[in-house]
């Protein structure tokens, strides 16, 4: 009976095994959700879609004083995704990201 139950049940196993690991791989690809927490003296809030579509705006206050005299403003693509980049003189940098799914 042992050998009966050890037979059908380690094929169930390999089958279902693999199944499960490939469930929790994909982060961003198949929940949407949001995300906020601190990197350093920043605060990121990130936001992302089924499609692999998404967003993050970081806020950072503390860091050092831009070179420049005036505030800074920059808009550029970096790879699949928009960024939008903004200095101040005192210091605080505010960046907001846009990125397109696969």
């Amino acid at each position: 009976m042992q050998k009966l139950l050890a037979t059908l049940t380690l094929p169930l196993i390999l089958i279902t095994a693999p199944l499960s690991s490939w469930a929790g791989n994909d982060y961003h690809g198949h929940h949407e959700g949001k995300q906020e927490f601190w990197e350093g003296p920043c605060k990121v809030e990130r936001e992302w879609k089924n499609d692999g579509e998404y967003k993050e705006q970081r806020e950072c206050k503390g860091l050092r004083p831009h070179d420049r005299h005036n505030d800074h403003q920059e808009k550029f693509r970096e790879g699949r995704c928009k960024v939008e980049r903004e200095w101040k003189k005192d210091g605080e940098y505010k960046e907001k990201r846009e990125c397109k799914g696969r």
